[in-house]
């Protein structure tokens, strides 16, 4: 919301040159302009001289409302004062003085429209009311080394505070915080709460947050997204297979290929949907015989896994006969011994 008051003041001379005197002397006004409901607001100031005359200098004085004092470093000079240099300063007594000085001595440019805007700020809102800034010296230096005093007027403003309205944060429709905001003010992130945590899954984002505050409520909403774990399989202390599944989803064990070697006794301990973790998951294939048709009596080769022969031409009989428990190759295929 913003609200702006142009001013033409009502001027006299003190001092007026004869070369000024036959035409109409310059007209000052101001705005203000409301940027931030009660915090903040934009201040511009111009000088229609449409008759012609040759200022090249001036000085501004400015009364501010109490609670109201210039936001530094805000001044900015329009083209009209390309060739000057401008300066924003607040006096000891509170006093808000603007400068503007040509080292060429350069008469400002243009005949009509603003010379520079600055801004107003206020650290604690103001309470709904009419407010002012009084322009209480304006004195213009001309290129002839005469100087034009004007006279003093005042620029009053309204503040009107807007409504403030619910800002709802929700996670799976449960309130997590709820913040009265007012219309029109950026949405600090100071007030975005931490979502809550949700098993299994990870926050991305508050869905439907707004930049500034409309004039209504906004409910806001926690967006997440689920997470993936790992499984990992070992058959008899090896790792067979590892899965990544989502949490919350069925699990699908891996297969494992039964011989005439093996029995495989199952996977031990795994749920049936996803936890949100990792899982480490065991399952034995036991011996059971080792009964294939062979070539001839002595055709079995026995090895440990790390590749070293135990037997070269064993019988089936004496193909895993005394050796210790373990996994070992048996003609290419890992059996078991208990």
């Amino acid at each position: 919301m913003k609200y702006c008051l142009y001013l033409l003041l009502s001027l006299w001379t003190l001092s007026l040159p004869a070369a000024l005197a036959a035409n109409t002397a310059p007209r000052l006004s101001l705005s203000v302009e409301e940027t931030q409901p009660g915090t903040d607001w934009t201040l511009a100031v111009a000088v229609d001289n449409a008759d012609g005359w040759n200022a090249t200098a001036f000085q501004f004085d400015l009364t501010l409302p109490a609670g109201v004092h210039y936001a530094d470093a805000t001044v900015a000079a329009t083209d009209r004062l390309a060739d000057h240099v401008l300066y924003a300063s607040t006096l000891t007594d509170g006093t808000l003085r603007v400068i503007a000085l040509s080292a060429a001595n350069q008469a400002i440019g243009g005949t009509s429209g603003t010379l520079f805007t600055l801004g107003l700020h206020a650290d604690e809102p103001l309470e709904t009311g009419q407010y002012e800034v009084r322009l209480t010296q304006a004195r213009l230096s001309l290129r002839d080394g005469s100087e034009l005093l004007l006279g003093s007027a005042t620029a009053t403003f309204n503040v009107v505070m807007p409504g403030s309205f619910n800002l709802i944060f929700q996670a799976d429709g449960a309130e997590v915080a709820r913040y009265a905001v007012i219309e029109g003010s950026p949405i600090d992130s100071a007030v975005v709460p931490e979502a809550p945590e949700k098993e299994g899954y990870s926050f991305v984002e508050w869905s439907g947050l707004p930049d500034v505050m409309p004039a209504n409520d906004v409910t806001v909403e926690a967006v997440y997204e689920v997470n993936t774990y790992e499984i990992r399989y070992y058959l008899n202390d090896e790792l067979f297979t590892t899965q990544t599944v989502a949490y919350g989803e069925a699990i699908v064990a891996p297969e494992v290929d039964e011989s005439e070697y093996t029995n495989f006794s199952g996977w031990i301990d795994l749920p049936a949907t996803m936890p949100a973790y990792d899982l480490d998951i065991y399952g034995q294939a036991v011996i059971s015989s080792v009964s294939v048709p062979v070539a001839s009596a002595g055709s079995f080769r026995v090895y440990t896994l790390d590749g070293r022969q135990l037997r070269r031409a064993a019988t089936q009989r004496d193909a895993l006969r005394n050796l210790p428990c373990g996994i070992y190759v048996v003609n290419g295929k890992k059996v078991a011994v208990h």
